[in-house]
């Protein structure tokens, strides 16, 4: 019992020790105006995240030089291009995820401009972001605490062998301090 009590208690450690990734996963398969799938291309792709629905407020704004496949697909890491300096964050990792809802507006060069190729809204994985700032940190923290109070009050040392004398009967954990006597 001591020991799965000890590795319980060491698991909420292991997690706090973990940093989170800053990105987002992207990918996309490019297209040109007529639907014909662009294979083996550089294309410069431009994310906006806003943070405003109303007034398409942006709050990161970054751009990627990409190459697609033989499949016109292509990969990025949104937080991880080049900042373009618009928006109100001056890095990826200082967005206020929890301020509002953020969606994502994604433009396309494919040589002559960007082309706007839609908005859509974030959905869970970039609040995961916000869960590793310190106020969610604290509430984590105070969560743990408060359910070590509990399970402390559950648990009880003592001496759990009722052939000795010194047997506890609320003792649910034996602790090693029963008085074996030997004559």
């Amino acid at each position: 019992m001591k020991k799965l009590l000890l590795i319980l208690l060491c698991l909420p450690m292991i997690g706090f020790g973990q940093t989170v990734p800053q990105g987002i996963n992207y990918q996309a398969v490019a297209r040109d105006a007529s639907g014909d799938v662009l294979m083996n291309q550089a294309l410069t792709i431009q994310f906006s995240v806003i943070s405003d629905i109303n007034t398409s407020a942006v709050s990161w704004q970054e751009t990627h030089t990409v190459n697609t496949n033989d499949y016109g697909l292509f990969t990025a890491i949104i937080g991880q291009g080049i900042s373009t300096n618009a928006g109100s964050s001056a890095t990826f990792d200082v967005i206020d995820w929890g301020a509002s809802n953020h969606l994502l507006k994604v433009e396309v060069d494919y040589g002559s401009g960007f082309v706007d190729m839609g908005t859509t809204a974030f959905m869970s994985v970039p609040y995961s972001l916000y869960s590793a700032t310190n106020d969610s940190l604290t509430q984590v923290v105070s969560s743990l605490d408060s359910s070590l109070t509990v399970l402390n009050s559950l648990l009880h040392f003592g001496c759990t062998d009722p052939a000795i004398y010194n047997y506890d009967a609320n003792a649910n954990i034996d602790d090693g301090t029963c008085a074996y006597h030997f004559g």
